[in-house]
């Protein structure tokens, strides 16, 4: 077990929380705003449920100032905006700490590159949170891919929609959040590229609308041609307030197709292939966030563990998004260089 920095305190850290509970021996938390009240959620969550950290009590302790956190922990869990994440990363990894940040690794890819670099020169862990390839039906799916359920992968499609994040104003300066491509679409570029490998050329598009107030809804539309032939098509929406928050995705290969929608709430399932239709059993393994950080935990303390997610896969995501952006501004298709991932 560990001692633990949580830097932010929005909707990811308290998506950690149970996870960092489980495993931390003490958690310490930084935040502009919002950490006392934190800090009573984490005992509170601790009052309730006395399994999920074994029975033990885990000290909480806010910190007025982040040289306070770093001096006192072993990692940290980056949870803020994303134009924070490089300098924040930063300061944590030259205190000598290993760093959980919540994805993308940085806002550009020149940061992100040069965090990792010093991660590198540090040895030091640099994880960024990709948290949908611990989701089970995506980890079920890239491993029904991989023993060629569906033969060779031909077509992929993912999709990823909800409702403007209008409870935090960042959102709204692409300059800060690198807006739809970068916060929400990435999770399923990072998909393409993990079940489907690297992309040669991109094309997309993106759609305006103005929603209920000052609120606009936004779509985004774009074809992946990956090097081994297989085509992605990615969509992500941000709609109206009260849109339900949905996934799906669908992959066909020369013997079957694979597919998931989160909104029916079913296991994903196969129609095809050499044994027919078959349905994928559900995932027993923890909350994927808990899995996560475990993975984290466990590429800290082994060199020899292969992370699920690495921080050349971080960057390979966010390179592939800036040429999703670059296809967008330019109305016109990109050509893609050393996408590969881990």
């Amino acid at each position: 077990m560990i001692s633990l920095g949580i830097i932010g305190t929005g909707g990811i850290a308290r998506a950690h929380a149970p996870g960092w509970l489980a495993h931390a021996q003490a958690i310490y938390l930084y935040s502009l705003q919002g950490a006392e009240e934190f800090a009573r959620e984490l005992e509170q969550m601790q009052e309730r449920n006395p399994g999920l950290t074994g029975g033990r009590h885990v000290p909480i302790q806010v910190c007025s100032q982040l040289p306070e956190m770093l001096e006192s922990v072993e990692a940290v869990d980056i949870c803020t905006p994303t134009d924070t994440h490089a300098e924040l990363a930063r300061q944590a990894l030259e205190a000598g700490l290993d760093v959980l940040c919540e994805k993308p690794l940085a806002r550009t890819l020149d940061q992100a590159e040069e965090i990792a670099s010093l991660a590198h020169s540090c040895h030091r862990t640099l994880y960024p949170a990709h948290v949908v390839r611990f989701f089970p039906a995506y980890v079920q799916a890239k491993k029904a891919v991989e023993r060629g359920e569906i033969g060779q992968l031909a077509v992929c499609r993912f999709r990823r929609a909800g409702s403007y994040p209008s409870w935090s104003s960042w959102f709204a300066d692409e300059e800060r959040s690198g807006g739809l491509v970068m916060d929400l679409a990435i999770h399923d570029l990072d998909q393409a590229l993990w079940i489907a490998g690297p992309v040669d050329t991109v094309y997309a598009t993106l759609a305006h609308a103005q929603g209920e107030g000052d609120l606009p809804i936004e779509m985004l539309d774009c074809t992946l041609t990956h090097s081994s032939g297989a085509v992605s098509q990615v969509q992500a929406i941000w709609g109206p307030p009260g849109m339900r928050f949905t996934t799906e995705f669908s992959l066909a290969g020369t013997t079957g197709k694979l597919s998931y929608a989160s909104a029916h709430d079913l296991p994903i399932s196969t129609n095809g292939g050499s044994d027919g239709a078959t349905t994928i059993p559900s995932s027993s393994s923890p909350s994927p966030y808990t899995a996560e950080i475990e993975d984290f935990l466990a590429t800290r303390a082994h060199h020899d563990h292969e992370p699920v997610v690495s921080a050349i896969d971080g960057i390979a995501a966010i390179r592939l998004a800036q040429a999703v952006a670059r296809s967008i501004q330019t109305n016109s298709p990109v050509t893609c260089h050393n996408l590969e991932v881990a």
